[in-house]
């Protein structure tokens, strides 16, 4: 047995989907099918040749038909399956595909049904036609936060404006004599290294629990805050916290 695939671009009723009149976000969008936004998977008149570029788009050489595979258990019950693989855009959020299959073999592979072709012409397939859900392609966009520069520190305290010191997260990429720049919201400032203090180190042990773990800041040569960078485990009483350096 023989299962047949076409995939059209739906209507989207959405309320990100398109709008004749935008601005009410309680509205759904009432534009029209065939609406996709990636030029390479467009299908505007759904029919002739169009149509079939839509579909060697959309679908892999030779996904327009697949075999029936032998029965498998699916959900508990006994199914038939035939597979082909659906292609979306990899850039244009919203735009939306359905999959529709069939055991009658369409005229020569050409629309199912009026949906697609925009026709009553009997010769295509009107009937026993099995669809999937509309699907979306949705982009996700991952940001990282990270400190933009190879070599540097992250200043930790305010300075003033004429202040002569900085406090930064660490000091290991810097010598004296060092030529430097600042950066702030503003812009940014040319200056050179003449001292740098090491930071103290923070010792946390007893309080029966391990792991624990902190960090000093220094401004001005004095200590302004603690930061906790490991919080530990097991701990039953406050432990004893030696600051050196």
């Amino acid at each position: 047995m023989t299962v047949y695939f076409e995939v059209t671009d739906p209507d989207d009723k959405s309320h990100y989907e398109g709008k004749t009149e935008p601005g009410n976000p309680d509205e759904p969008g009432n534009e029209n099918p065939n609406d996709n936004r990636d030029p390479n998977r467009q299908m505007r008149s759904g029919a002739g040749q169009n149509y079939t570029d839509y579909q060697n788009a959309c679908l892999p050489q030779g996904g327009r038909s697949a075999t029936v595979n032998a029965p498998v258990e699916i959900a508990g019950q006994t199914r038939a399956v035939a597979e082909t693989t659906l292609k979306i855009t990899d850039r244009y959020s919203g735009d939306n595909y359905q999959v529709r299959a069939t055991m009658r073999e369409p005229h020569n592979l050409e629309p199912f049904d009026t949906r697609t072709s925009w026709t009553t012409n009997d010769a295509y397939v009107t009937s026993s036609i099995k669809e999937s859900e509309t699907i979306i392609a949705w982009k996700r966009v991952y940001i990282e936060q990270d400190n933009m520069y190879k070599l540097g520190a992250t200043i930790t305290a305010a300075a003033d404006e004429d202040a002569t010191e900085l406090s930064v997260y660490s000091n290991a990429d810097f010598d004296v004599d060092d030529d430097i720049v600042v950066f702030w919201k503003e812009g940014s400032h040319a200056a050179e290294v003449t001292a740098k203090t090491a930071r103290p180190t923070v010792d946390i042990a007893g309080g029966g629990g391990t792991g624990a773990a902190a960090e000093v800041y220094l401004h001005n040569e004095e200590i302004s805050s603690i930061r906790v960078t490991e919080g530990g485990s097991d701990y039953t009483t406050p432990p004893n916290v030696d600051i050196t350096g």
